[in-house]
């Protein structure tokens, strides 16, 4: 190999030397500024990003989780931020918190104390969970079929044993209602609430239902409402002519008293429905698991529902009348709502608001003067509604306090109990409606009137006219 061949291959490798030193040795400079200094707003603000829930940083750590945070810390490090944790550490120490929950435990959201059990629960949404205790579920269902087929089928003892007391406590009575079912409910509600449900037993036939006898034992005419003497009365006779109305009135307080305790709630609800109605508030700003209906949609049906109800000739309906289903409405479908969250929909007493609702609108006309037979049809239509809307929304928070438990949107379950009861009551209605007339009998209503009505024939023939 001749010089000039060894020269020119060596001439690439003389010039990565150079590189590789000019690399290696670089020659120094001046110092200058290259890019502007980080300021502590920047930086912040790059901490809420890690900071933030959307970051999982809260979680139980992975392997992956854990290399991004060494990593963070060598950077941190490396650019000589000095540590803000626990300790002079770049991390942070959250320590878990450890309680022991009770029946008695409470917790309070926007000013209203919740409990635990009743209002709220501890769940872990989306696991699953072994259940353990099914034998002893079956083994219960087992017992109360036999129970219920002993005493209902074979009649082996009565439904409701029952005690009535003679004078000196004339009309006083003891009796119990045992079974299953309310066992059952009674388990649900708890002590404390079964234990007020029976003190109101107790106040009724032990208390008022003597003293209403002994006080109108010597009466010669019958006392309104009733329709026969309290001297002819047993002790359910005047529980339904008497006692069943101070129950109403004891609801009707109970409701307003409720009312006012949920004055929060329903002003939070408010309030998000006019952020939702004037567009103030986004649909990213609402976390799934609340999302309601619109209150456009919620609005708009209030109107159709109410213009519905006045153009139905059937009800004797008027703008008075659906005012006061509005108002009624809401404050009973308020209280039978917390009621059913309280004490389940079991237990939810839709005949006393129904009743309150009566009297208040029979109440109500009677000031205006509306006292005709035209009017009745009007105060019974009101009662209605209002039981009817009482009931389905004791049971349709029910239904949402189970799909909160679980992690459901209650728009979707909003959406679906509205088909479900559109479809029951397209298919139901006029299937009640046939059965209602093939077993309606018709007497003259002399016989069915008031007795104010009965009274006097005149009335009697204008109650007729006004029927028809």
């Amino acid at each position: 190999m001749s010089l000039t061949t060894l020269f020119l291959l060596s001439l690439p490798l003389a010039q990565s030397a150079a590189q590789a030193n000019q690399y290696g040795n670089p020659e120094k400079r001046a110092p200058r500024p290259t890019t502007p200094a980080i300021t502590e707003a920047d930086l912040m603000s790059r901490l809420y990003v890690f900071a933030d829930d959307s970051m999982e940083g809260r979680n139980a750590p992975l392997a992956s989780h854990a290399r991004g945070s060494a990593y963070i810390v060598r950077e941190l490090q490396r650019l000589r931020i000095a540590p803000a944790g626990n300790l002079g550490s770049y991390y942070q120490t959250l320590p878990y918190v450890q309680r022991t929950l009770s029946p008695r435990t409470t917790l309070t959201v926007d000013g209203v104390p919740l409990t635990l059990g009743t209002d709220f629960t501890v769940t872990s949404r989306g696991t699953t969970r072994i259940i353990d205790s099914a034998r002893t579920i079956f083994a219960g269902f087992g017992i109360g079929l036999a129970y219920k087929t002993a005493m209902s089928a074979f009649k082996l003892w009565k439904d409701v044993p029952e005690k009535v007391f003679a004078k000196p406590f004339a009309a006083g009575s003891v009796a119990a209602e045992i079974s299953p079912e309310l066992l059952g409910v009674g388990y649900i509600i708890g002590p404390k609430i079964a234990a007020v449900m029976c003190g109101g037993g107790v106040l009724a036939y032990l208390v008022l239902i003597p003293l209403i006898k002994f006080f109108g034992d010597g009466l010669q005419a019958p006392l309104p409402p009733g329709a026969q003497l309290i001297s002819e009365m047993g002790p359910n006779e005047i529980r339904g002519a008497y006692v069943l109305y101070i129950g109403a009135g004891a609801v009707a307080a109970g409701g307003i008293i409720s009312l006012f305790r949920s004055l929060p709630v329903i002003w939070h609800g408010l309030r998000e429905g006019l952020r939702d109605l004037t567009g103030a508030r986004g649909a990213g700003e609402v976390a799934r698991t609340d999302r309601d209906l619109s209150m456009k949609f919620v609005g708009l049906g209030v109107v159709l529902l109410v213009a519905a109800i006045l153009l139905s000739p059937s009800l004797h309906m008027n703008p008075l009348g659906a005012l006061l289903i509005v108002v009624f409405g809401f404050l009973f479908v308020t209280v039978s709502s917390r009621l059913t969250g309280e004490i389940g929909s079991s237990s939810n007493p839709i005949s006393g608001m129904t009743v309150a609702t009566l009297l208040l609108t029979c109440l109500i006309f009677l000031l205006v003067g509306w006292t005709g037979a035209s009017w009745y049809v009007t105060a019974l239509s009101v009662g209605g509604i209002v039981c009817i809307a009482a009931s389905n929304g004791g049971t349709t928070s029910q239904d949402l306090k189970t799909g909160y438990l679980v992690g459901a949107t209650p728009r979707l379950q909003q959406v679906a109990i509205l088909i479900g009861s559109l479809l029951s009551a397209l298919v139901l209605g006029p299937i009640l409606l046939k059965l209602n007339d093939a077993a309606t009998v018709y007497a003259p209503v002399s016989q069915v009137a008031p007795t104010a009505l009965a009274a006097d024939p005149a009335r009697v023939s204008t109650t007729r006219e006004g029927l028809r």
